[in-house]
Protein backbone atom coordinates (compact mmCIF):
# COMPACT_ATOMS: atom_id res chain seq x y z
CA UNK A 1 0.00 0.00 0.00
CA UNK A 2 1.76 3.29 -1.30
CA UNK A 3 1.34 6.13 1.85
CA UNK A 4 0.41 9.66 0.78
CA UNK A 5 3.82 10.81 1.26
CA UNK A 6 6.17 7.58 -0.35
CA UNK A 7 8.12 8.37 -3.03
CA UNK A 8 9.26 6.35 -6.03
CA UNK A 9 12.07 5.30 -6.98
CA UNK A 10 13.60 7.34 -9.62
CA UNK A 11 13.61 6.68 -12.75
CA UNK A 12 16.90 5.57 -13.85
CA UNK A 13 18.77 7.81 -16.40
CA UNK A 14 22.45 6.21 -17.26
CA UNK A 15 24.19 9.48 -19.08
CA UNK A 16 20.87 10.63 -20.02
CA UNK A 17 18.75 11.98 -17.28
CA UNK A 18 15.57 12.62 -19.76
CA UNK A 19 16.25 8.41 -21.25
CA UNK A 20 13.68 7.54 -18.42
CA UNK A 21 10.47 9.96 -19.72
CA UNK A 22 11.38 8.36 -23.51
CA UNK A 23 11.68 11.47 -24.68
CA UNK A 24 14.02 12.17 -27.55
CA UNK A 25 14.50 15.54 -27.89
CA UNK A 26 17.21 15.37 -30.51
CA UNK A 27 14.55 13.80 -33.08
CA UNK A 28 11.86 16.56 -31.88
CA UNK A 29 13.77 19.22 -32.22
CA UNK A 30 15.16 18.43 -36.05
CA UNK A 31 11.66 17.55 -36.79
CA UNK A 32 10.88 21.43 -36.22
CA UNK A 33 13.37 22.71 -37.35
CA UNK A 34 13.71 21.08 -40.72
CA UNK A 35 9.56 22.59 -40.83
CA UNK A 36 11.04 26.01 -40.12
CA UNK A 37 13.11 26.95 -43.75
CA UNK A 38 10.80 29.56 -44.96
CA UNK A 39 11.06 33.04 -43.32
CA UNK A 40 7.14 32.81 -42.37
CA UNK A 41 7.78 30.61 -39.94
CA UNK A 42 10.42 32.27 -37.63
CA UNK A 43 8.01 32.31 -35.05
CA UNK A 44 8.43 28.45 -34.59
CA UNK A 45 12.17 28.47 -34.94
CA UNK A 46 12.59 30.76 -32.09
CA UNK A 47 10.19 28.47 -29.56
CA UNK A 48 12.32 25.56 -31.22
CA UNK A 49 15.25 27.06 -29.12
CA UNK A 50 13.43 27.97 -26.45
CA UNK A 51 12.39 24.50 -25.80
CA UNK A 52 16.32 23.19 -26.59
CA UNK A 53 16.91 25.89 -24.15
CA UNK A 54 14.22 24.94 -21.38
CA UNK A 55 15.08 21.13 -21.70
CA UNK A 56 18.38 21.53 -21.80
CA UNK A 57 17.99 23.35 -18.05
CA UNK A 58 16.16 20.71 -16.80
CA UNK A 59 18.17 17.49 -18.07
CA UNK A 60 21.25 19.58 -15.97
CA UNK A 61 18.82 19.47 -12.85
CA UNK A 62 17.55 15.71 -13.11
CA UNK A 63 21.01 14.73 -13.34
CA UNK A 64 21.85 16.39 -10.19
CA UNK A 65 20.98 14.25 -7.07
CA UNK A 66 18.03 15.73 -5.14
CA UNK A 67 18.45 18.89 -3.76
CA UNK A 68 15.02 19.03 -1.36
CA UNK A 69 14.56 22.49 -2.62
CA UNK A 70 11.31 23.95 -3.07
CA UNK A 71 9.56 23.38 -6.50
CA UNK A 72 7.67 27.14 -7.58
CA UNK A 73 4.75 26.09 -10.55
CA UNK A 74 2.93 27.13 -12.36
CA UNK A 75 0.14 26.24 -15.02
CA UNK A 76 -1.40 28.00 -18.45
CA UNK A 77 -4.44 25.89 -19.48
CA UNK A 78 -6.83 26.36 -22.46
CA UNK A 79 -10.03 24.73 -23.41
CA UNK A 80 -9.69 20.77 -24.44
CA UNK A 81 -12.04 20.77 -26.94
CA UNK A 82 -10.59 17.50 -28.61
CA UNK A 83 -13.14 15.85 -25.44
CA UNK A 84 -16.49 17.96 -26.05
CA UNK A 85 -18.36 14.78 -26.34
CA UNK A 86 -17.70 13.69 -22.53
CA UNK A 87 -18.98 16.66 -20.82
CA UNK A 88 -22.27 17.61 -20.39
CA UNK A 89 -22.68 20.92 -21.96
CA UNK A 90 -25.32 23.08 -23.20
CA UNK A 91 -25.28 23.52 -26.79
CA UNK A 92 -23.72 27.19 -27.44
CA UNK A 93 -26.45 29.39 -29.13
CA UNK A 94 -25.42 30.70 -32.86
CA UNK A 95 -24.53 33.37 -33.71
CA UNK A 96 -25.67 34.97 -36.95
CA UNK A 97 -23.62 35.65 -39.74
CA UNK A 98 -23.42 39.73 -40.00
CA UNK A 99 -25.65 40.80 -42.92
CA UNK A 100 -23.76 41.44 -46.18
CA UNK A 101 -25.20 44.30 -48.19
CA UNK A 102 -27.69 42.87 -50.29
CA UNK A 103 -29.34 41.54 -47.02
CA UNK A 104 -29.69 44.78 -45.76
CA UNK A 105 -32.45 47.24 -45.94
CA UNK A 106 -31.75 50.91 -46.56
CA UNK A 107 -31.91 52.60 -43.22
CA UNK A 108 -34.60 54.66 -43.82
CA UNK A 109 -36.77 52.30 -45.30
CA UNK A 110 -35.81 50.01 -42.03
CA UNK A 111 -37.30 53.04 -40.18
CA UNK A 112 -40.23 53.30 -42.43
CA UNK A 113 -41.53 50.20 -41.14
CA UNK A 114 -43.99 49.80 -38.06
CA UNK A 115 -41.98 49.07 -34.27
CA UNK A 116 -43.05 45.13 -34.49
CA UNK A 117 -41.93 45.24 -37.85
CA UNK A 118 -38.66 46.53 -36.78
CA UNK A 119 -38.22 44.23 -33.99
CA UNK A 120 -39.51 41.29 -36.11
CA UNK A 121 -36.70 42.03 -39.24
CA UNK A 122 -33.79 42.50 -36.28
CA UNK A 123 -35.02 39.30 -34.47
CA UNK A 124 -33.99 37.62 -38.29
CA UNK A 125 -30.71 40.16 -39.20
CA UNK A 126 -26.97 40.76 -37.70
CA UNK A 127 -26.39 43.91 -39.78
CA UNK A 128 -23.08 45.38 -38.93
CA UNK A 129 -22.48 47.94 -36.22
CA UNK A 130 -21.80 50.44 -39.03
CA UNK A 131 -25.68 50.56 -40.36
CA UNK A 132 -27.18 49.98 -36.93
CA UNK A 133 -25.34 53.37 -35.82
CA UNK A 134 -26.45 55.29 -39.41
CA UNK A 135 -30.18 53.51 -38.55
CA UNK A 136 -29.81 54.56 -34.55
CA UNK A 137 -28.69 57.75 -35.87
CA UNK A 138 -31.35 58.87 -38.63
CA UNK A 139 -34.05 57.62 -35.86
CA UNK A 140 -32.99 59.70 -33.31
CA UNK A 141 -32.65 63.32 -36.31
CA UNK A 142 -36.46 62.83 -36.88
CA UNK A 143 -39.17 61.87 -34.23
CA UNK A 144 -38.11 58.84 -32.31
CA UNK A 145 -40.87 56.61 -31.77
CA UNK A 146 -41.52 55.18 -28.77
CA UNK A 147 -40.23 51.53 -28.43
CA UNK A 148 -38.08 51.91 -31.65
CA UNK A 149 -34.19 52.32 -30.07
CA UNK A 150 -35.36 49.82 -27.02
CA UNK A 151 -35.95 47.14 -29.90
CA UNK A 152 -32.24 48.38 -30.60
CA UNK A 153 -31.04 48.10 -27.57
CA UNK A 154 -32.45 44.12 -27.23
CA UNK A 155 -30.97 43.43 -30.50
CA UNK A 156 -27.22 44.59 -28.97
CA UNK A 157 -28.40 42.35 -25.70
CA UNK A 158 -29.10 39.56 -27.53
CA UNK A 159 -25.78 39.67 -29.95
CA UNK A 160 -23.66 40.45 -26.98
CA UNK A 161 -25.58 37.29 -25.00
CA UNK A 162 -24.75 34.96 -27.53
CA UNK A 163 -21.23 35.97 -27.57
CA UNK A 164 -20.69 36.05 -23.96
CA UNK A 165 -21.92 32.36 -23.95
CA UNK A 166 -19.17 31.53 -25.63
CA UNK A 167 -17.01 33.91 -23.77
CA UNK A 168 -18.18 31.77 -20.48
CA UNK A 169 -17.49 28.14 -21.78
CA UNK A 170 -13.97 28.77 -22.75
CA UNK A 171 -13.34 30.40 -19.00
CA UNK A 172 -15.06 27.23 -17.71
CA UNK A 173 -13.51 24.78 -19.75
CA UNK A 174 -10.56 26.61 -18.97
CA UNK A 175 -10.13 26.59 -15.16
CA UNK A 176 -11.94 22.77 -15.01
CA UNK A 177 -9.40 20.45 -14.04
CA UNK A 178 -11.62 17.73 -16.26
CA UNK A 179 -12.37 20.14 -19.64
CA UNK A 180 -8.85 21.99 -20.05
CA UNK A 181 -5.36 20.65 -21.37
CA UNK A 182 -2.08 22.19 -20.43
CA UNK A 183 -0.31 25.31 -22.70
CA UNK A 184 2.25 26.12 -20.84
CA UNK A 185 4.13 24.90 -17.90
CA UNK A 186 6.73 26.72 -15.70
CA UNK A 187 8.45 25.90 -12.85
CA UNK A 188 11.33 27.21 -10.49
CA UNK A 189 13.68 25.48 -7.96
CA UNK A 190 14.49 27.06 -4.97
CA UNK A 191 15.96 30.95 -5.76
CA UNK A 192 16.59 29.80 -9.65
CA UNK A 193 15.60 31.97 -12.59
CA UNK A 194 11.96 30.01 -13.94
CA UNK A 195 11.85 27.91 -16.64
CA UNK A 196 8.79 27.61 -19.37
CA UNK A 197 7.92 25.23 -21.82
CA UNK A 198 5.22 25.83 -24.41
CA UNK A 199 2.55 22.56 -25.29
CA UNK A 200 0.00 24.80 -27.44
CA UNK A 201 -2.36 21.82 -27.90
CA UNK A 202 -0.43 19.21 -28.61
CA UNK A 203 -0.97 16.34 -26.24
CA UNK A 204 2.20 14.53 -26.72
CA UNK A 205 4.19 17.70 -26.13
CA UNK A 206 1.84 17.99 -23.18
CA UNK A 207 2.68 14.96 -22.03
CA UNK A 208 6.11 15.13 -21.97
CA UNK A 209 5.90 18.21 -19.71
CA UNK A 210 3.59 15.99 -17.40
CA UNK A 211 6.60 13.70 -17.30
CA UNK A 212 8.69 16.00 -16.52
CA UNK A 213 6.96 17.45 -13.81
CA UNK A 214 5.98 14.97 -12.24
CA UNK A 215 10.11 13.64 -12.04
CA UNK A 216 10.87 17.67 -10.91
CA UNK A 217 7.99 17.04 -8.00
CA UNK A 218 10.16 13.73 -7.06
CA UNK A 219 13.03 15.80 -6.63
CA UNK A 220 11.89 18.56 -4.77
CA UNK A 221 9.84 19.47 -1.51
CA UNK A 222 7.47 21.37 -1.25
CA UNK A 223 5.62 22.15 -4.23
CA UNK A 224 4.74 25.77 -3.92
CA UNK A 225 2.23 28.11 -5.80
CA UNK A 226 -0.52 30.43 -5.49
CA UNK A 227 -3.97 28.63 -5.64
CA UNK A 228 -1.72 25.55 -6.44
CA UNK A 229 -3.81 23.16 -3.88
CA UNK A 230 -7.27 24.16 -5.32
CA UNK A 231 -6.37 24.75 -9.15
CA UNK A 232 -2.41 23.35 -10.38
CA UNK A 233 -2.04 19.57 -8.70
CA UNK A 234 -5.96 18.49 -9.59
CA UNK A 235 -5.34 19.62 -13.11
CA UNK A 236 -1.63 18.01 -13.30
CA UNK A 237 -3.37 14.63 -11.62
CA UNK A 238 -6.40 14.86 -14.08
CA UNK A 239 -4.73 15.33 -17.15
CA UNK A 240 -1.75 12.90 -16.13
CA UNK A 241 -4.92 10.45 -15.95
CA UNK A 242 -6.39 11.07 -19.67
CA UNK A 243 -3.00 11.04 -21.22
CA UNK A 244 -1.93 7.82 -19.33
CA UNK A 245 1.13 9.25 -16.99
CA UNK A 246 2.08 7.86 -14.14
CA UNK A 247 3.00 10.36 -11.45
CA UNK A 248 6.65 9.53 -10.22
CA UNK A 249 5.96 10.50 -6.69
CA UNK A 250 2.42 10.37 -4.35
CA UNK A 251 1.68 13.92 -2.51
CA UNK A 252 0.02 14.81 0.58
CA UNK A 253 -2.55 17.17 -0.54
CA UNK A 254 -4.52 17.94 2.95
CA UNK A 255 -5.27 21.65 2.41
CA UNK A 256 -3.47 22.68 5.87
CA UNK A 257 -0.35 20.41 7.41
CA UNK A 258 0.86 19.24 3.88
CA UNK A 259 5.11 18.64 3.66
CA UNK A 260 4.26 18.35 0.08
CA UNK A 261 2.43 21.25 -1.04
CA UNK A 262 2.27 24.50 0.29
CA UNK A 263 -0.74 27.21 -1.05
CA UNK A 264 0.47 30.30 -0.54
CA UNK A 265 -3.12 31.97 -1.44
CA UNK A 266 -4.83 29.40 1.19
CA UNK A 267 -2.40 30.22 3.83
CA UNK A 268 -3.15 33.90 3.53
CA UNK A 269 -6.50 33.44 3.09
CA UNK A 270 -7.78 30.34 4.87
CA UNK A 271 -11.12 29.36 4.05
CA UNK A 272 -11.76 32.89 2.88
CA UNK A 273 -11.29 31.90 -0.76
CA UNK A 274 -14.27 34.72 -1.36
CA UNK A 275 -12.02 37.27 -0.13
CA UNK A 276 -8.83 36.11 -1.79
CA UNK A 277 -8.03 38.75 -4.24
CA UNK A 278 -5.68 37.40 -6.28
CA UNK A 279 -1.47 37.06 -7.25
CA UNK A 280 -0.85 40.04 -8.59
CA UNK A 281 -2.99 42.29 -6.32
CA UNK A 282 -1.72 40.30 -3.23
CA UNK A 283 1.60 41.15 -4.39
CA UNK A 284 1.02 44.92 -5.10
CA UNK A 285 -0.67 45.39 -1.56
CA UNK A 286 2.68 43.78 0.24
CA UNK A 287 4.79 45.77 -2.11
CA UNK A 288 6.01 43.39 -5.50
CA UNK A 289 5.11 44.75 -8.45
CA UNK A 290 4.49 42.34 -11.12
CA UNK A 291 6.48 42.28 -14.47
CA UNK A 292 3.46 41.87 -16.80
CA UNK A 293 0.61 43.87 -15.18
CA UNK A 294 -1.50 44.34 -17.81
CA UNK A 295 -1.56 40.41 -18.77
CA UNK A 296 -3.89 37.73 -16.86
CA UNK A 297 -5.05 34.47 -17.41
CA UNK A 298 -8.49 35.29 -19.04
CA UNK A 299 -6.05 36.24 -21.74
CA UNK A 300 -3.95 32.98 -22.37
CA UNK A 301 -6.47 31.76 -24.94
CA UNK A 302 -6.62 34.67 -27.31
CA UNK A 303 -2.91 34.79 -27.11
CA UNK A 304 -2.80 30.68 -27.80
CA UNK A 305 -6.03 31.62 -30.78
CA UNK A 306 -3.54 34.09 -32.41
CA UNK A 307 -0.33 31.54 -31.87
CA UNK A 308 1.60 34.25 -29.61
CA UNK A 309 3.69 31.31 -27.18
CA UNK A 310 6.68 33.64 -26.85
CA UNK A 311 3.90 35.94 -24.51
CA UNK A 312 2.01 32.76 -22.69
CA UNK A 313 5.43 31.47 -22.19
CA UNK A 314 7.27 35.01 -20.66
CA UNK A 315 3.54 35.61 -18.39
CA UNK A 316 3.67 32.28 -17.50
CA UNK A 317 7.25 32.89 -16.38
CA UNK A 318 6.38 35.87 -14.79
CA UNK A 319 3.75 34.67 -12.50
CA UNK A 320 6.18 32.00 -10.96
CA UNK A 321 8.64 34.67 -10.06
CA UNK A 322 5.71 36.44 -8.51
CA UNK A 323 5.00 33.47 -6.68
CA UNK A 324 8.98 32.95 -5.40
CA UNK A 325 8.88 36.61 -4.45
CA UNK A 326 5.86 36.32 -2.48
CA UNK A 327 7.36 33.65 -0.73
CA UNK A 328 10.96 34.05 -0.11
CA UNK A 329 10.20 38.04 0.81
CA UNK A 330 7.12 38.29 2.46
CA UNK A 331 6.12 35.18 3.86
CA UNK A 332 9.12 32.83 5.45
CA UNK A 333 8.70 33.93 8.93
CA UNK A 334 5.39 34.75 9.24
CA UNK A 335 3.36 32.01 7.75
CA UNK A 336 5.58 29.41 6.62
CA UNK A 337 9.28 28.34 6.49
Amino acid sequence: MISPTTELPDIDSDDDPLAGFGLDFDTEVAAVQSRCDVPAEDRIREATERLTESSNRVAEFLAKPATGEPLYLDLETIPDFSRMDAFDLEPLPVLPPVDTQDQLLPADQFLSQTVPEIEAWLAKHNPPREWLDIALDLEKSGKARKGVIEKFDSHDRRIASIVGAEEKRIKKMSVTPMMCRICSISWAVGGDNPVSIYAGDDPMMERHLLEMAWKMLSRCRPLIGFGVGGFDTPVLIARSMILGVHPAKMMDRRKFGSADVLDLCQELYGNGWGEAIGLKPTCRSLGIEPEMPDTDGSEVYKLFKVGDAEKITAYNRSDVRLVQRLHREKMVGYFCA
